[in-house]
């Protein structure tokens, strides 16, 4: 073996090629070469499910699944290189004040005609920047952000024309934003440039119902279980934050009032939890972080322990960097 980061990393195997049709021998030891695809931790052959990473997608996929789930995936990565870097340089300027370069870059990089003069029009670009991005990193096949996003809308919208206290309570919580909007782009940056880490978990929306158990037994052969649980962690903590613009417009919508969280609560909120306005709210949230935080800890400790009192089986599955192709054909190593 050779390479310390993982893009340079290199498996060094002598052993003999063999075509897909040529007959398999019970004694052959195969070595699968794609760590972005589910597959069978201990196969030693190309037999079971899971041991060869295309045929795996295709036959859980179907022919019209894995072409969308390709398509969608090439558009994720050439999103992640080209257009992303534009968005950050675009979105830094905004978050800096930097009105003069904000509008060059939007207009150079973005085709914008017409210049931004406002604080609320360089808001709407930026975001809307972002938007464009983020939808073809994220895919929108089984996705239900454009959903959420277009009720709160719609809902965000009527408060505002309907009750003034909406409009004061976002003027009032936008002003000591700045600091969260920048945590969230800095963090919403660091998942995208760890797509490679979660990109396969996105699989999970073009299975069909009854091909899902076929996945269960299967496993990503990557070692970024760290990185994918601070992600994680770090996001989750940060949409809680980001949850009481959804709950303001639900409640105005509902009871005229953005801190009117009314008399029905879930019954798995204690009483003295249940949250009498927003700023309680806030307070609700931050104990539902804390217990998903000790719950990743936790689940850090159990895996540690697990790698050190169970060993790999013999026939390990070696992952090295390939490509997902959409060729029927595949290759098995024969030692």
């Amino acid at each position: 073996m050779s390479g310390i980061e993982f893009q340079n990393h290199r498996v060094d195997i002598e052993c003999e090629v063999v075509s897909g049709s040529a007959p398999e021998s019970p004694d052959t030891r195969v070595v699968t070469v794609n760590p972005f695809v589910p597959s069978l931790y201990g196969a030693d052959s190309y037999t079971p499910n899971g041991a060869f990473p295309t045929m795996t997608l295709l036959q859980a996929l179907g022919d019209d699944a894995f072409m969308k789930f390709e398509s969608e995936r090439h558009a994720a990565l050439e999103a992640s290189r080209v257009l992303w870097p534009k968005v950050r340089m675009l979105f830094q300027y905004y978050l800096q004040g930097n009105t003069k370069m904000f509008t060059r870059i939007a207009q150079q990089q973005f085709g914008l005609t017409w210049e931004p003069s406002t604080s609320h029009e360089r808001t709407t670009v930026a975001y809307q920047a972002m938007g464009t991005a983020t939808v073809v990193i994220t895919g929108t096949t089984g996705a239900t952000s454009s959903n959420i996003i277009g009720r709160f809308s719609r809902k965000h919208s009527a408060a505002i024309k309907r009750h003034r206290d909406h409009l004061l309570t976002f003027r009032r919580r936008g002003q000591s934003s700045a600091n969260l909007e920048r945590d969230v782009f800095t963090e919403l940056n660091r998942f995208i440039e760890h797509h490679e880490s979660w990109e396969m978990g996105l699989l999970e929306r073009f299975f069909r119902p009854s091909d899902k158990s076929a996945f269960e037994e299967l496993v990503l052969y990557r070692d970024e279980f760290s990185l994918v649980r601070d992600l994680y962690q770090q996001g989750f903590e940060l949409a809680c934050k980001c949850l009481w613009p959804l709950i303001a417009a639900q409640n105005s919508v509902k009871r005229g009032n953005p801190d009117d969280f009314g008399e029905v609560h879930p019954d798995r909120v204690p009483e003295k939890q249940r949250p009498k306005n927003l700023d309680k709210f806030d307070k609700t949230s931050q104990c539902l972080q804390d217990r998903i935080c000790g719950t990743s800890s936790r689940l850090g400790a159990d895996r540690k322990a697990l790698l050190k009192t169970k060993p790999p089986p013999e026939n390990t599955i070696l992952g090295t960097r390939q490509h997902i192709t959409t060729s029927r054909q595949a290759a098995f190593v024969k030692r």
